[in-house]
């Protein structure tokens, strides 16, 4: 897709008057519409995958004849789980570096291919670019203590996604134990429903009180 926007822009520069020109630009066109349809279903399909990966991963390890060897390493369980939360982490990243190399890619195809309406469409964030800058002047007090409870708000709130894809696995394999996977199934959707109540009635209440903020939601998570 890179190539098609440097060769459109810099080799053919198609022109409106020319039939053959329209002719190749419409194919152009529905080339990189066809290549971007398929970059977001192969985007979606990766983090599918790698979620489907960590959960099987885990089950295996866990749940099934690899157990035994799991359980004769010289480690204790709270180790076992921290290592499947770092691999969690691993590919959580890989898939987002992945993600932002791509985007960029096609970014620089296009800067390269069109470099003039690039730079013009960038003109018009300088309105927002001021905005921002206002902002962040009027709110440089707190912006120390907003960027870090955002980061640690992150951080919770992913070690707790970590934990309750593992417990759910390990609650629903407990409950269904001669139908191991499909117990893990159900419990993934049914402790994420549960999960989902009880943060809407948290939200709700935050309202309520008027305690909606950072601090606030960070509590809630940790909670």
């Amino acid at each position: 897709m890179s190539l098609g926007f440097m060769m459109e822009g810099r080799i053919f520069q198609f022109s409106e008057g020319s039939e053959t020109d329209a002719a190749l630009s419409a194919i152009f066109a529905l080339t990189e519409s066809l290549l971007g349809l398929g970059i977001v279903l192969l985007m979606v399909a990766i983090n599918i995958t790698v979620y489907i990966l960590i959960i099987h991963r885990f089950y295996m390890s866990f749940f099934t004849d690899e157990a035994y060897l799991t359980f004769t390493l010289p480690v204790t369980m709270d180790c076992h789980l921290m290592i499947k939360i770092v691999s969690m982490f691993f590919w959580n990243v890989a898939t987002l570096v992945v993600t932002i190399l791509g985007a960029l890619i096609i970014f620089g195809g296009l800067t390269v291919g069109y470099t003039e309406q690039v730079q013009e469409a960038f003109s018009y964030f300088s309105y927002i670019k001021e905005i921002l800058q206002m902002h962040w002047q009027s709110a440089s007090d707190n912006l120390s203590a907003q960027l870090v409870v955002t980061v640690l708000n992150g951080l919770t709130e992913y070690i707790f996604q970590s934990l309750l894809i593992y417990f759910s696995i390990t609650l629903g394999c407990m409950l269904f134990k001669k139908h191991r996977l499909l117990g893990a199934i159900v419990g993934i959707f049914a402790v994420n429903a549960i999960y989902s109540l009880v943060s809407t009635i948290g939200s709700y209440i935050l309202t309520f009180f008027s305690l909606v903020s950072e601090v606030g939601y960070l509590v809630t998570t940790g909670l």
